[in-house]
């Protein structure tokens, strides 16, 4: 997940749904500033059903 220029404190969140069980749960991303990339992912078996941005 990438943001806009600036000087704002923010990491990555999805919610991921596993296949097998159906169970959901969430993953975040490293805290990272301004535009940088915050990286996040699903356990393989898993799909990404929402994906967020957290200011902090």
């Amino acid at each position: 997940m990438s943001a806009g220029a600036g000087s704002v404190r923010w990491r990555g969140a999805i919610d991921c749904k596993r296949w097998d069980n159906g169970y959901v749960y969430r993953h975040y991303g490293p805290w990272v500033w301004g535009s940088a990339t915050s990286t996040v992912w699903c356990d393989l078996g898993a799909n990404v059903i929402a994906g967020y941005y957290i200011v902090g």
